[in-house]
């Protein structure tokens, strides 16, 4: 899921999918990679308090989403989150995750 907006842009851009969208394909695969990484990262820290995230701002992140990544269509929306294998509980996580790993990078950003 997370790779789909730069494909839909890289299918834009390269409609015969050609040696240059192969090339940026897999440098948005890696992309995609280290921020689950990092995220992954940020996390499993030791000694790091978790940020609680509000309900309504997971909903937003999800909105967002399903706004920006699939023109609006809660259809296309599920219909990816079929294609994953993922729920919608599963993507919320999914997102509460985000949220949180960016809040904690931003907490950490700030004391320094």
């Amino acid at each position: 899921m997370l790779l789909f907006p730069q494909m839909k842009r890289l299918e834009a851009r390269f409609p015969d999918r050609g040696p240059e969208f192969e090339k940026q394909l897999l440098e948005a695969r890696k992309a995609v990679l280290q921020e689950l990484i990092d995220r992954e990262e940020t996390l499993s820290r030791p000694n790091v308090a978790p940020i609680k995230i509000d309900p309504k701002a997971i909903d937003e992140e999800v909105q967002r989403e399903v706004r920006e990544n699939y023109d609006g269509s809660q259809d296309q929306f599920d219909a990816a989150l079929r294609r994953h294998r993922m729920t919608r509980e599963g993507f919320r996580r999914f997102a509460e995750d985000k949220l949180q790993a960016a809040a904690i990078q931003a907490r950490e950003a700030n004391k320094k």
